[in-house]
């Protein structure tokens, strides 16, 4: 559409399962560096564009569903923790992983963030993502 920005999903690394629900009107789905919030009920798309690498993983917090993470595929890979409505920031952990993190999830009550790297053995850390603090870090060789 002309005069309107739209970002559409390329069909390559985009999957069904890299698509989540932030409440009863908004979508949550990523394409490149790009995360799409689609509301289906205006049929409107806004963008958080933050990210300089592409993404391979986003996760939704389980408390209020506007608190969202997303990690990027990159040789130094950095993770944003960032409000759905605002688009705003609240963290951004880089350092530890190397080439991409692949898994993200928050805690039952938001406070940490697990994440898993994409190297062999994959690095585990769990973030006290508001102080940036690393709490655990380990490293698994097989996924079970």
């Amino acid at each position: 559409m002309v005069g309107r920005p739209e970002a559409l999903s390329t069909g390559g690394r985009e999957k069904f399962e890299k698509t989540s629900v932030l409440n009863s009107e908004e979508i949550a789905y990523f394409t490149a560096s790009i995360v799409v919030l689609y509301n289906t009920r205006l049929s409107t798309q806004r963008f958080y564009v933050q990210h300089e690498a592409e993404l391979l993983s986003l996760a939704v917090s389980n408390q209020s569903g506007d608190l969202i993470a997303t990690g990027e595929m990159a040789d130094h890979p950095c993770i944003h923790v960032w409000n759905s409505r605002t688009l705003d920031n609240y963290a951004i952990l880089k350092g530890l992983h190397k080439r991409g993190v692949h898994m993200l999830a928050f805690s039952n009550n938001d406070e940490y963030l697990i994440t898993c790297g994409m190297t062999r053995p994959s690095a585990v850390i769990i973030y006290d993502w508001k102080t940036q603090a690393v709490l655990v870090s380990t490293s698994i060789m097989n996924a079970t």
